[in-house]
């Protein structure tokens, strides 16, 4: 008998072969995909508090091909609450903001000049990873 994820992965496949065959649409087997996705995105949130517990009971074990074990969060500092940082903080948002507008004014051939005459270094811009957008559609 199969167990649920070869169940699934065999499914899968299938169909990727469906659209290779010119029999399935590609976006409809990638919305598909997207949605079982979701499903099991939010099914192992609902899991996670009671899979940390079998997992301290269980570490060494393999379940489905993976090796069970546990670990500490890593350090996260804070800085906000230096007023130095913040203020450098902002210093940064604004050096940000002018070289975007000198970036801008360059695309119309011209340069961004402060008030005390200097010219302004624009941003370095490139365009990010064409992407697919789809929104689930309520029912």
């Amino acid at each position: 008998m199969k167990n649920l994820q070869d169940e699934i992965e065999s499914n899968i496949a299938s169909k990727m072969m469906g659209v290779e065959n010119g029999e399935e649409y590609a976006i409809e087997i990638y919305a598909m995909i997207k949605g079982i996705a979701a499903f099991c995105t939010d099914a192992m949130k609902e899991l996670e508090a009671d899979a940390f517990i079998d997992a301290e009971k269980n570490k060494g074990s393999i379940f489905h091909g993976y090796q069970v074990s546990t670990k500490d969060g890593n350090k996260v500092f804070s800085y906000d609450h230096i007023p130095a940082w913040v203020v450098l903080k902002m210093k940064m948002k604004d050096l940000e903001s002018t070289s975007k507008q000198a970036w801008e004014m360059k695309q119309k051939f011209s340069n961004y000049v402060t008030d005390d005459g200097e010219i302004v270094t624009p941003a370095d811009m490139k365009y990010g990873k064409h992407s697919i957008v789809l929104t689930k559609v309520k029912k």
